[in-house]
């Protein structure tokens, strides 16, 4: 019983250490010593592997102090117009570890993280939307798309909306990573 305990032991250290090489900015956001909104806000980016729909912390962001945002984002979160989310999880080995850590949570095998580099992914329905928001994206229509080009998307179309309707352009295409008959569902 004992050797087991040991093994058990030095495995759990082993996994954590691996966690907070790829994950650390996570592992700080939940240490960081902060208080009010900027704790809940924190609690939940943690909770949901570094990216929350703005909406979702409506209550917590109205009610934090400049201080506490100036903190949150000395910590790496970024407070977009769509989400609020933690830049560093959307990198490759993060996004693959938190899509393995969401499935053995979930019971699910077989949930391969997005390939590297895109932009954008067709949904598969099995999954289900939790997968892509704990992957990083976010469901759009029949397509997923990385909360970080969601936020540089919406920048875009509000700057193109001031001067009226728009056109969808190479631009925009690109941002969503997907083609003109896809776009209109991810807009």
């Amino acid at each position: 019983a004992d050797a087991r305990e040991r093994v058990r032991s030095r495995l759990s250290a082993w996994l954590d250490g691996q966690v907070g090489a790829v994950l650390g900015a996570l592992g700080r956001l939940e240490a960081a010593q902060l208080d009010g909104a900027a704790r809940g806000i924190a609690f939940q980016l943690v909770e949901a592997l570094g990216a929350v729909p703005r909406r979702a912390l409506a209550p917590q962001l109205a009610a934090l102090a400049p201080a506490g945002r100036a903190r949150l984002r000395r910590l790496g979160v970024r407070f977009g117009e769509v989400t609020v989310f933690v830049p560093a999880t959307l990198k490759p080995r993060a996004v693959a570890l938190k899509c393995l850590l969401w499935s053995v949570h979930r019971g699910i095998p077989n949930a391969p993280p997005p390939p590297p580099g895109l932009v954008s992914v067709a949904v598969d329905e099995r999954l289900g939307e939790p997968y892509y928001a704990a992957a990083g994206f976010c469901v759009c229509g029949g397509r997923a798309v990385r909360v970080d080009m969601i936020e540089k998307l919406a920048e875009a179309a509000r700057i193109r909306a001031r001067a009226g309707p728009f056109p969808s352009d190479h631009e925009l295409l690109s941002l969503a990573g997907c083609g003109r008959e896809e776009f209109a569902a991810v807009m």
